[in-house]
């Protein structure tokens, strides 16, 4: 998988600001569910956090971008990428 993106820029570098936001991250990652195995869930919750998580395509080829919002103003946006990976050395070949 590949991302691109992150904490808004009127954050980077405010240390205590980004690791509030990252260890949210990692507890809404924590909810990801069998139909929407991506990331995270749709939508997780926390006190006045909320991560949403949009995706489209299937295990084998999909694109999404996650945001997570702090009392409703976006603080962080990411966009992602990812599939399957065709191991080259070891597959027959035609």
């Amino acid at each position: 998988m590949s991302y691109t993106g992150g904490v808004i820029p009127e954050l980077i570098g405010n240390v205590s600001e980004a690791k509030r936001i990252f260890s949210f991250l990692k507890q809404a990652l924590l909810h990801t569910t069998p139909d929407h195995p991506f990331r995270g869930p749709q939508e997780y919750c926390c006190s006045n956090l909320v991560y949403q998580c949009g995706a489209e395509g299937n295990i084998a080829h999909f694109t999404g971008k996650e945001i997570i919002f702090d009392n409703s103003r976006v603080v962080f946006i990411q966009d992602f990428i990812g599939g399957n990976i065709v191991d080259k050395l070891h597959t027959s070949k035609p």
